[in-house]
C-alpha cells in the first residue's frame, strides 16, 4: 500500500474511532479527566486499566467486583472499540462481531 493511501486509511480510521466514541453510551474522552485518556462515564477508571485486567484474567467478575461502578455492557463497549480500533482494520472479514466473555 503506497504510503499516502496508508495516511489516508489511518485517518479515516481514527475519525471514525472518535466518531464512536462520540456516540458512546459509556466511554468518553475529556481532556479534565485522565488527561484526556479513554475513561468510563461518571468515573476516572480507565479503559485501558479495565482492558488490561480482562486480557490477563479473561473474566469480567474481577473487574466488576473491583470496580462496582462498571457493568457488562461498559466493559463490552470498551472491547468493541478497542476492536475498531486495532483488529478490524487489519483483519480480513473485520465485521465479524468478537465473542466476549460472559
Amino acid at each position: 500500500m503506497p504510503k499516502r493511501k496508508a495516511l489516508i486509511n489511518s485517518a479515516t480510521r481514527k475519525r471514525h474511532l472518535l466518531q464512536s466514541i462520540k456516540r458512546s453510551q459509556y466511554v468518553v474522552i475529556d481532556p479534565e479527566i485522565n488527561r484526556g485518556k479513554l475513561t468510563f462515564k461518571g468515573t476516572r477508571i480507565l479503559v485501558e486499566t479495565v482492558l488490561t485486567a480482562l486480557e490477563k484474567d479473561g473474566k469480567m467478575e474481577p473487574i466488576l467486583a473491583r470496580y462496582p461502578k462498571l457493568s457488562r455492557e461498559a466493559i463490552r463497549e470498551a472491547v468493541e472499540l478497542a476492536s475498531q480500533a486495532l483488529v478490524r482494520p487489519f483483519e480480513p472479514g473485520h465485521d465479524r462481531k468478537l465473542r466476549l466473555p460472559v
